[in-house]
């Protein structure tokens, strides 16, 4: 099932000071962090048809920022 996009844009808009706290744990520096949201949010956005709306999407962003900072770490 496709997502619609306005769904998808409401639980982004919704979800992103979670996902500013998460990163915010991860980098430990609040300008990394934000960093880290918008390439988070970048990559979700492309990825949206990837996203299944049965399930939470706060759980799927939370796998892109990790996975992103540990591309950034590794870099």
């Amino acid at each position: 099932m496709q997502p619609d996009a306005t769904d998808f844009q409401a639980e982004l808009l919704a979800g992103l000071p979670r996902l500013r706290r998460f990163a915010l744990s991860l980098t430990r520096h609040p300008s990394e962090a934000d960093d880290l949201v918008q390439m988070t949010c970048e990559r979700a956005i492309t990825n949206a048809g990837k996203w299944n709306p049965e399930q939470p999407l706060l759980p799927w962003l939370y796998t892109m920022a990790r996975n992103l900072w540990t591309s950034e770490l590794r870099k």
